[in-house]
């Protein structure tokens, strides 16, 4: 199958075998992978580590996530266990990004490019934007974003995963659904688990409506799809 797979992509063996030759040590070597991936434009290709290890691209990350509108990079989602890193660093949904470190979001997006597959640019600016500009090798970054048509510059700090996981408590739990008022419930399944989504249930049944929030998906781990499909 591996012969079979790179007999179309004959050039990536010529290009690419250099890379892993030259290679220093495990950060360059994981580099030329991710880059290889890249020249394949194999959108199904990944490189997984243990979540104490590092990525290629830093062993700490922000707590939010980006996302590319209208051409333009905006926070748009914290991760749960952030309440409090987010008032820290005093970022705010629907901020633009201009530049992280002084370096301008478009020249991080071609920078990253070439460690990420995909088949067409969208999609490796998509995977971009909510992964690997969240990365760093530095406990901080200084950001500059637009807010309400003014420039602001603010510190954002990184965490390794680790430390974030001890971050998580009930607070977590408690933010995973809740009752909007007297007749409107909210779910996200992102955050909830199975236990916590049938407690949910009976105690939100009787709202005139509920809202169950996809967006973000919803954990695997925790929340089963037989208990989604069941309702």
């Amino acid at each position: 199958n591996k012969l079979f797979y790179f007999l179309f992509n004959r050039d990536v063996l010529e290009d690419q075998i250099p890379k892993f030759e030259k290679a220093k040590d495990s950060l360059e070597y994981y580099k030329a992978v991710l880059n290889t991936f890249s020249y394949l434009r194999d959108s199904h290709s990944s490189l997984t580590f243990h979540p104490d290890k590092y990525s290629p691209l830093g062993d700490k990350g922000f707590q939010l996530y980006f996302q590319l509108i209208e051409d333009k990079v905006v926070a748009t989602n914290f991760l749960p266990q952030s309440k409090l890193l987010k008032q820290k660093d005093q970022i705010e949904y629907g901020d633009i990004l201009i530049c992280i470190d002084s370096i301008s979001v478009d020249n991080l997006l071609n920078e990253y490019r070439q460690f990420v597959g995909g088949s067409h640019k969208a999609s490796r600016n998509k995977f971009i934007t909510s992964n690997h500009l969240r990365l760093g090798w530095n406990d901080t970054a200084v950001v500059e974003v637009e807010r309400n048509s003014k420039i602001k510059k603010l510190t954002l700090h990184r965490y390794k995963g680790n430390h974030i996981s001890k971050l998580i408590s009930d607070e977590l739990v408690a933010t995973s659904w809740k009752e909007i008022d007297k007749e409107i419930g909210f779910i996200r399944t992102d955050l909830i688990s199975n236990e916590e989504f049938y407690k949910a249930m009976r105690k939100l049944k009787k709202k005139k409506a509920l809202i169950i929030d996809l967006r973000h998906g919803y954990n695997f781990d925790k929340l089963n799809s037989e208990v989604l499909a069941y309702y």
